[in-house]
This record gives structure tokens, sequence and C-alpha cells, in this order.
């Protein structure tokens, strides 16, 4: 029984040692120190209703997963997962980030159905802005409206506020 728990405490000795030992050859510099200190930063998480709502489902998830299986390590994982999937899953960026690639699909199908009626690629443009998607309804609006008009050293486009006033580099 020694034996056997032995070998696995060794080993995460060694990894943690190996661990500690990378950073301290390389040399870091201190980190800075946080505004408030650890108990503020404790009070601001146990603030936050959805940390709570993770904790509560880790405290009992972590054991619930522990009695049905018998494993400890699949217990501690599940209540990782209670903090890390939420995360993962619901990442802010990520819902606009697909919601204009989604936009941009429907647009660019839109686009490919006005080319093949036989029409121009200017026409298919133009006509393209009528109604764009929601996402990228911005975007196709400034290209249009830029499409319409062709630049020249004596004339100037119009253009969104994002870009410059000039359309030739300067």
């Amino acid at each position: 029984m020694t034996g056997t728990l032995l070998a696995p405490l060794a080993g995460g000795l060694i990894a943690a040692g190996l661990a500690c030992l990378v950073p301290a050859v390389r040399g870091r510099a201190p980190a800075p120190p946080r505004p408030g200190g650890r108990v503020a930063t404790l009070a601001r998480a146990a603030a936050d209703p959805a940390l709570r709502c993770q904790a509560g489902a880790a405290v009992l998830l972590g054991p619930a997963v522990l009695l049905l299986t018998g494993w400890p390590v699949a217990g501690i994982a599940a209540s990782g997962a209670c903090f890390a999937v939420p995360r993962l899953a619901a990442g802010r960026g990520a819902r606009s980030r697909i919601a204009r690639l989604e936009g941009l699909e429907q647009w660019t199908r839109r686009l490919a159905d006005l080319l093949s009626a036989a029409s121009g690629l200017e026409d298919a443009l133009t006509r393209s802005v009528e109604h764009p998607p929601e996402a990228i309804a911005a975007e196709v609006r400034d290209l249009g409206a830029n499409s319409r008009c062709v630049p020249t050293p004596s004339r100037r486009c119009a253009s969104s506020p994002t870009r410059s006033t000039t359309p030739w580099p300067t």
C-alpha cells in the first residue's frame, strides 16, 4: 500500500519541482502589486452572482461525481469544469464573431445569386445594399456607397468615419 501511494506522490513532487525550477532559472521579474490585495479581490469575486452560482455548482457536483464514480480525479475535474466550461462556451466576442460570419455568409450567397442572374458586379453590389444582414449592414452600405464612386486624384469619395478621408496615400 505504501509503495502504491509513494510513487505517484514522488512523481507529483518531481513535476512540481521542475515547474518551479524553470521560472527560477529564467529569472522572471516580480509581478506588480495588485490594487487592494487578495482580500479585496476575493470580496469582488464573492459579489459576482455568476461566480457564486459556479461555486455552488462546484461544491455540489464535485462530491456527487466522486460518490458516483469513486474516482477523486473525476470529482476534482467536475468541480473545475464548473468554472471552465462557462468561460469556454460563452465568450462574448465569439458570439459577435459568429454573427458577423453568418451575416457575411448570407450576404455572399445573396451576392452570388445576384451575379448568377446575369447582372454585373457593380449592379449586384448596389442591389445587395438594399437588404444586408444586420451584423454587417454598416460595412455593406459603406461598400455600396464607395462602389458608386470611382476615386481620382481630383475627386474624393464618401468614406466612413473609421477610414482616412483621403482615398490616396500621402
